[in-house]
């Protein structure tokens, strides 16, 4: 994009992260403009997904669309323009542009309150429509009704670290199943420039939501799962799990001395006896138990998709070993202050460690970022994340993907290629219109694998 025009002080600037778990992807043909919504803009999403683009960073400064200049940290309030129609306000979240089907087009409508700058709008349809199969599939079987990109209105509900250790408030994204809606929802904070690879497959995760709903394995989907297809995802994520459970444990005793301070200062007994086991489980190796069903919230849950996080693993362990469960089910709220900062760095460092020091760095977005982002991708946290984040770096990133499989041992190999083809499947089973698009990407992904 066009850089140097946005050179100007910049006295709010949105992160990267935020454009990038937007945009994804558009095709359509013109049709007459006069029809157009105001401020709509028919998208072309003829486009396949390849590497990332090489546009140049966009500085993206919210007071050019009509937004109250902010100091970095303080919450955007809109000028009075932006009660306008222009500026639909939701219970959460301001919308600034929405990308929707009208009619036989897909549009993106413009809805700041002052209108964008041409070469901000031209960014934002650049990477809707580098994905434009995916999104054009998801808008027109129904799974999808709208994207909404966005300003949070509550500042601290999202905050993110960057690798140089500042805390910043950068993004919310998520995808509304009651309302079909996929949002990308801006916050301000530290100066920061959109980047176009992150800018491009923020916005295809959330939408991959939406494809993957329709699967009955999703937690978004209450259906009844046939017998085949639980057995085939039970397996592989079992299988899964199970290679990062032992990487995990070969190195748990990393954080067994900062369990075992949790215990020392928890000012709740049960919790204090909890985490001592934990902390000594830690130190032998023995923590993760693969088996165990740590998450069950919901009958649709595929428990074997997640890795357990702290506090799960503290109730697996009190559970196997008859401890009083009366306390398992909150267990950060039952923390101290002090312990509570403690329980949660313990939890961030063990999130880390599973990024960067087994297969789940290869299925997690920050991976392909160049470092900039540590906190892109989840697919640890269930079957819905996982498929998301897999799916979207098969989309987004297919050779680099291909790279990081085939540095991995024989056995983390099999187990990431065979929930890779099972989240093809499914995706193809539930979105036909799909089919050659990812088998394509399927031959292409075990293609390079074997080079």
């Amino acid at each position: 994009m066009r850089q140097e025009q946005f050179r100007q002080e910049l006295r709010l600037i949105v992160a990267p992260v935020a454009a990038a778990l937007l945009l994804s992807t558009i095709g359509c043909s013109a049709p007459n403009r006069e029809e157009l919504p105001s401020g709509g803009v028919v998208l072309d999403l003829s486009h396949q997904s390849g590497e990332k683009r090489t546009s140049d960073a966009l500085y993206f400064d919210l007071d050019d669309i009509g937004l109250a200049d902010t100091q970095s940290g303080e919450q955007p309030t809109a000028k009075v323009e932006a009660q306008s129609d222009h500026a639909r306000a939701l219970d959460s979240y301001g919308v600034l542009a929405t990308i929707e089907l009208q009619g036989d087009d897909v549009v993106f409508v413009d809805q700041s309150p002052t209108g964008m700058s041409d070469d901000l709008k031209e960014w934002f349809q650049e990477s809707v429509e580098s994905h434009g199969p995916i999104i054009d599939t998801a808008l027109r079987s129904g799974s999808l009704d709208a994207i909404h990109i966005g300003v949070e209105k509550d500042f601290d509900k999202d905050q993110y670290e960057s690798d140089d250790g500042d805390k910043q408030a950068l993004v919310h994204g998520f995808f509304e199943d009651a309302t079909n809606t996929a949002v990308v929802n801006f916050t301000p904070n530290n100066p920061k420039t959109l980047d176009s690879a992150t800018t491009d497959q923020l916005i295809l995760h959330e939408v991959i939501h939406s494809l993957f709903k329709n699967s009955s394995i999703s937690a978004f989907n209450n259906n009844a799962i046939p017998k085949n297809t639980l057995q085939d995802f039970v397996s592989a994520c079992t299988n899964l799990r199970t290679v990062v459970a032992n990487n995990f444990n070969e190195s748990s005793y990393q954080f067994a001395e900062p369990v075992h301070t949790l215990a020392l200062i928890d000012l709740d007994p049960i919790m204090k006896e909890r985490f001592g086991k934990v902390a000594l489980a830690m130190a032998e190796g023995t923590a993760v138990n693969p088996n165990y069903p740590y998450v069950t919230t919901g009958d649709n849950d595929l428990d074997e998709c997640y890795f357990p996080s702290l506090g799960h693993i503290g109730l697996q362990i009190a559970t196997e070993q008859g401890l009083s469960l009366q306390s398992s089910e909150n267990t950060a709220q039952l923390l101290s202050l002090a312990s509570a900062e403690q329980y949660y760095n313990i939890e961030d460092k063990m999130i880390e460690f599973l990024k960067e020091d087994t297969l789940y760095k290869a299925l997690t977005e920050s991976t392909y970022l160049d470092g900039e982002f540590d906190r892109m991708g989840h697919p640890y946290e269930g079957i819905d994340e996982l498929a998301a984040s897999t799916l979207n770096i098969l989309v987004s990133f297919p050779t680099a993907y291909a790279e990081n499989i085939r540095a991995l041992d024989n056995d983390e190999q099999d187990a990431i290629i065979d929930m890779t083809r099972l989240l093809i499947d499914e995706t193809v089973r539930t979105n036909p219109e799909l089919k050659e698009f990812f088998v394509e990407r399927e031959a292409r992904l075990l293609n390079a694998i074997r080079q």
